[in-house]
């Protein structure tokens, strides 16, 4: 049956009518959401995350039964309770109606060249990319079966293994979480690979010519379905587990099952509950290749850095850099904001999930050359490289930093903003391109302008709340985590 978009815009809360709100939750947490006790942070932070009302669930249902789509974007600007939208309780909307829910936080300021709402808008409008009245299915072999689905599916209420999708875009991603149906696993035989099966089915509008009579634009509605199944074999050992991981589908998965802990159980157990995994994956990887043996008598050095294993050395890295999210962080964050990062990670494929998750910096000799296309996500890497410009990507925000120089060097007269046709802004530029949400910009003169944007995606110098010991950033909490780890394997 035919469907329809809805699209609604917000500039502060809905506070009128049906479904109205009010800032008194804001105000009776904000206090608490820059609290020193970090556990205060996050009981406040959980607090703002929770819908007040049910009237905007309510509404999801029943667009989701009329296959109507309901987008919502919410304009900020303000500051404090003059910010607040309470999108946690206007999130379930888009949720339930397979909605996309935006957030810009600074409308209004910088240029409007750069404004990511109107390329937003005109992404969504593009009926060509879009999927509707999605179902699809997931079989397994014998051996095991399905635990868990995330994303933005709904299971159905009849048929085990079916899910429903209101709208889905091309961007848009799912995470299967399985389990044996007995302990004994997938046997040893190995005759009949583990085995699943995607059935997706799915309404596309494909563009037709336009009527010669009038030009205007016309479309064919097609029913279709993709069937994609796939077989993997069964590890050997612990060791060709570890040597054959995806990092990033680890990652997201990780992600997803974190979100749902946190919403179900609160901040502080989610993310004790993402210390521990990564504790755990460190013992037994150290256990299993002969580092360090779980026995109280055992001295050896804990390999928090899996120095020996490539496909995860950049766990505890995306693990930290987890924890330090907006999705996670207690501390400095506006709740809007949280909600809205949440939303989209619910959403992203693994690599988009995992440079939301941690940002690339590249740098640049000047704005036409680039110098090296990776570095940490420190200071001292800035510092160091001697690079003129530096582009930090983190998927969402796309920040240009030109390092300070001495008035009258070479490096002093880079052209600022990067013009057309440069290299920097090529990158940029491509970016904005190729993602379905539009990476807001910032560009940064270094020794004139705050570089508080470009300082804060460094996360490999910043904090995690809560950690042990007194060390700091990325290096203090990989000898956390080795101190936690030895201390398992004395006591496991």
């Amino acid at each position: 049956h035919p469907s329809c978009r809805v699209l609604s815009f917000l500039a502060g809360l809905p506070n009128l009518g049906d479904g109205a709100l009010d800032d008194e939750i804001y105000r009776e947490c904000a206090a608490d959401l820059d609290s020193p006790d970090h556990e205060e942070a996050a009981k406040a932070a959980d607090a703002l995350g929770q819908p007040r009302v049910d009237f905007y669930a309510d509404a999801g249902a029943r667009a989701a039964l009329a296959a109507v789509v309901v987008d919502v974007f919410s304009l900020g600007g303000g500051d404090g309770a003059a910010a607040f939208a309470d999108l946690a309780s206007v999130a379930p909307l888009t949720e339930q109606s397979g909605g996309a829910l935006y957030h810009y936080d600074t409308v209004g300021k910088g240029g409007a060249s750069d404004a990511p709402l109107p390329r937003d808008v005109f992404r969504l409008l593009r009926a060509e990319s879009q999927a509707h009245h999605c179902t699809m299915r997931l079989r397994t072999s014998a051996e095991f079966e399905v635990a868990a689905a995330y994303g933005a599916a709904v299971p159905d209420d009849v048929y085990p293994g079916l899910y429903h999708v209101v709208r889905c875009g091309p961007g848009d991603c799912f995470a299967f979480d399985f389990r044996h149906k007995s302990a004994a696993g997938f046997g040893r035989r190995g005759d009949c690979p583990p085995t699943a099966q995607l059935a997706f089915e799915y309404t596309a509008l494909t563009p037709l010519p336009p009527d010669p009579a009038t030009q205007a634009a016309r479309y064919l509605r097609q029913r279709r379905r993709r069937v994609c199944t796939a077989q993997a074999r069964v590890a050997s050992s612990p060791k060709d587990v570890f040597a054959t991981v995806d990092a990033e589908c680890v990652v997201s998965l990780l992600t997803h099952k974190i979100l749902a802990t946190a919403e179900e159980k609160g901040l502080s157990e989610a993310r004790l509950l993402l210390s521990d995994w990564l504790v755990i994956l460190t013992s037994r990887f150290n256990h299993e290749t002969g580092v360090a043996r779980f026995d109280p008598k055992d001295a050896a050095a804990v390999d928090g850095a899996f120095t020996s294993c490539v496909p995860l050395q950049q766990m505890p890295r995306m693990v930290f850099a987890l924890l330090r999210s907006t999705m996670l962080r207690p501390r400095g964050v506006q709740p809007d904001e949280r909600t809205r990062a949440r939303a989209l990670a619910r959403r992203l494929d693994p690599p988009s999930l995992s440079r939301l998750l941690y940002p690339r910096l590249s740098s640049y000799a000047d704005v036409d050359t680039k110098a090296f296309p990776r570095h940490s996500l420190t200071r001292t890497a800035v510092t160091t490289s001697n690079g003129a410009v530096f582009l930090v990507d983190a998927f969402d925000v796309v920040v240009v930093f030109y390092a300070p120089a001495q008035p009258g060097s070479e490096r002093a007269s880079q052209p600022y903003p990067p013009p057309q046709g440069s290299a920097v802004r090529a990158a940029v530029n491509a970016l904005r391109e190729e993602r379905e949400v539009t990476p807001r910009v910032v560009y940064i003169r270094g020794g004139a302008e705050d570089p508080s944007a470009f300082h804060d995606l460094l996360i490999e110098e910043l904090d995690v709340d809560g950690l042990e010991g007194g060390a700091s950033g990325f290096v203090g909490f990989l000898h956390t985590v080795e101190s936690q780890a030895r201390q398992f394997m004395r006591e496991a």
